[in-house]
């Protein structure tokens, strides 16, 4: 949660009160490779922060073919 604090306070700084309240929201998870974040058709209900690694936005149209 640090590199998070850091990111924000770096933009708008926040005081320790604001961020005891806003921690509880946010938790780390992980995807494993291969592991989607979003998916078509699907109602996207969270954002994402990424710490590290390399994650592939991509979409494919009604005939089949990918774009990064």
């Amino acid at each position: 949660m640090t590199e998070l604090k850091e990111f924000v306070n770096g933009m708008s700084k926040r005081n320790e009160s604001i961020w005891n309240k806003i921690v509880p929201f946010f938790k780390e998870e992980k995807l494993l490779k291969s592991e989607y974040f979003a998916e078509e058709n699907k109602t996207a209900r969270h954002i994402a922060f990424l710490k590290t690694g390399v994650v592939r936005a991509f979409f494919t149209n009604q005939e089949a073919k990918s774009y990064n």
